[in-house]
């Protein structure tokens, strides 16, 4: 019926959660946490994604699902689960990451190298003898710790695929996708790329933050929209959002007449080929019964949320064209799952707030500020036609990125890079080598030491350029010893005092730079102004809290002030969104 209407269906297999008999009669499928305390039935995505007997029935499950409907044209795709992020550390759990190990490293004699194990005499004589991380027991390891995350987003993927499968022996034609769920740390969204057909995820911005700007959430957003859209190079699914509020943030906070077009409309502007909703109606009983939803409880539809949605849906049919137009970057900006999980794993020089998530979106702040068009890199990926690569906070080198980014360079490319930078290895091993390892000459110089900075506390910078401002250094300072490159900015206290913060050079037929510390959004903005293409840039004033995305020839300009601003060649009303 609804696909007579033109409505067709994305159809969900529901592994996500499970009947209370199935845990009585199969207990196999619970799941045992990181003290080995094996959890009673309740909530969902409570299961373990190890356990054969649970595979076996969501398998059959899948299958008859598929059988049903086979050959129903309404049916667009299959979304597989809902929102992956499981941990299990059951005795199923532990032998499959023995297994992982051991495929991974041949020999345990392998295995202790690559974790440095002899430190505090670790040594492992046996895969036998490995345990996961747990607070009961061995949680020190880098090496240990890094490669069960790998473990658990690789056991979630191979719980997916088996899922697919299913499917795919009846019908061996269908499409998938899964919903990703912001910065949720135990998936590396990148390790799906090859395995789902079209990107999606669940969008659920916390929008009007007490004494915060609406930009601020934008920004935020808009990076993980092109994070997406990165993973397959391709429009993507908004799989779920709310058209009023949520209902387990701390304070749920209910969108202001307007702010669903604007929100909505900034997927579109990212690449998301698709607005829905969570959920159509609000159910009456059950966790998420406060949850925002297009039909309230008393199905009024002339509630503002619904005429809102209808208002929004007509708006989207006549923006049809702009579904399948894709983007076009120059610059990308590396965020990698595994350098964010070895970040949080390493101890010092700061351990309360590694800042890694606020270095990335600062640089994708200023570049967006700029009207740049910006594409969300995993470091394996291939920098082919890209003219800026910014690699911020680069801790951890993997797969020899360092040749790439030389590479890159050494041909013409700008490499904009930050402290704390090629430190380790893929196992948490620190290099001998001058950090950061393999780019000293790239960047023309040589990392010496690092300051960690407390949460209120900055050291001034002078900059010695009159377009660029003066700022202050915070989170971290490093002392770097130039051989080629040059100032652009000094540090002008502590012991510091003099040595560089901000460095240029130039490699062959390129250019690098080098941020020795974290300074403010105004620099970061002048900054980029200053060093990237101008073809890469808009060739307009953009007011603060205005940005543009382009879509095909489209561009697309959002006011996220509550107030009407001047552009160059046109007025933004409040939250307005033009597209030209």
């Amino acid at each position: 019926n609804l696909y007579q209407e033109g409505i067709s269906t994305i159809l969900a297999t529901p592994s996500g959660a499970r009947p209370s008999w199935l845990a009585k009669k199969y207990p196999s499928v619970l799941r045992t946490n990181e003290r080995g305390e094996k959890e009673f039935f309740g909530g969902r995505h409570n299961h373990c994604f190890t356990s054969k007997e649970y595979r076996r029935l969501v398998h059959d499950y899948d299958k008859a699902l598929a059988l049903a409907f086979k050959g129903n044209k309404a049916i667009l795709l299959y979304h597989i689960s809902n929102e992956l992020q499981a941990e299990c550390f059951c005795p199923l759990c532990q032998e499959a990451f023995r297994t992982f190990l051991k495929n991974k490293y041949k020999s345990i004699e392998n295995l202790n190298k690559a974790w440095y194990s002899a430190f505090w005499s670790k040594d492992y004589f046996s895969f036998e003898d490995i345990l996961p991380p747990s607070p009961l027991g061995e949680n020190s390891n880098n090496g240990l710790t890094l490669d069960w995350k790998r473990f658990v987003s690789y056991q979630n993927l191979d719980f997916y695929l088996d899922e697919v499968k299913a499917i795919k022996e009846v019908d061996n034609n269908a499409k998938f996708t899964t919903n990703f769920m912001y910065f949720f740390p135990l998936i590396n969204y990148f390790d799906f790329k090859d395995y789902i057909d079209v990107a999606s995820w669940d969008n659920y911005p916390l929008w009007h933050k007490y004494k915060q700007e609406e930009s601020e959430t934008a920004l935020s957003t808009s990076f993980f929209h092109d994070l997406i859209y990165s993973v397959k190079n391709k429009p993507f699914l908004t799989m779920e959002s709310t058209p009023d509020q949520t209902n387990w943030q701390d304070i749920c906070k209910l969108k202001k007449p307007g702010m669903l077009e604007l929100s909505s409309l900034n997927a579109v502007a990212h690449g998301s080929c698709s607005v829905q909703y969570f959920q159509w109606r609000k159910s009456l009983g059950g966790p998420e019964q406060f949850h925002g939803a297009v039909v309230n409880h008393q199905s009024d539809n002339k509630a503002r949320t619904f005429l809102e949605v209808k208002q929004l849906g007509q708006k989207l049919e006549t923006l049809s064209y702009l579904a399948p137009l894709k983007k076009e970057s120059k610059c990308a900006i590396i965020y990698d799952w595994e350098n964010r999980w070895a970040l949080d794993i390493s101890k010092g020089p700061r351990n309360a707030d590694k800042g890694y998530h606020q270095e990335v979106v600062s640089h994708y702040k200023a570049l967006r500020e700029n009207g740049v068009e910006v594409t969300v890199l995993d470091s394996t990926a291939s920098f082919e036609g890209f003219k800026v690569i910014v690699a911020p906070m680069l801790f951890m080198f993997r797969k020899k990125i360092e040749v790439k980014l030389e590479e890159f360079v050494k041909n013409g490319g700008i490499l904009v890079m930050t402290y704390h930078s090629g430190i380790v290895d893929e196992n948490m091993n620190a290099f001998r080598e001058y950090n950061p390892k393999g780019l000293t000459d790239v960047l023309g110089i040589r990392r010496e030491e690092i300051d960690p900075l407390y949460d209120d506390e900055t050291k001034h910078i002078i900059s010695l350029r009159e377009d660029l401002p003066g700022t202050s250094a915070s989170l971290y300072s490093e002392v770097i010893t130039p051989s080629t490159a040059t100032a652009l900015s000094l540090y002008d206290e502590d012991y510091y005092k003099g040595r560089i913060a901000v460095s240029q050079n130039t490699y062959f037929k390129g250019s690098s730079y080098y941020f020795a510390t974290h300074v403010t959004s105004s620099y970061y903005k002048a900054f980029y102004k200053n060093i990237l293409p101008e073809e890469l840039m808009l060739d307009m004033k953009l007011e603060e809290g205005v940005f543009v995305s382009k879509k095909g020839k489209h561009l697309i300009y959002q006011n996220f002030n509550d107030k009407t601003v001047s552009c160059s060649y046109f007025d933004l009303k409040p939250w307005e969104t033009l597209i030209l």
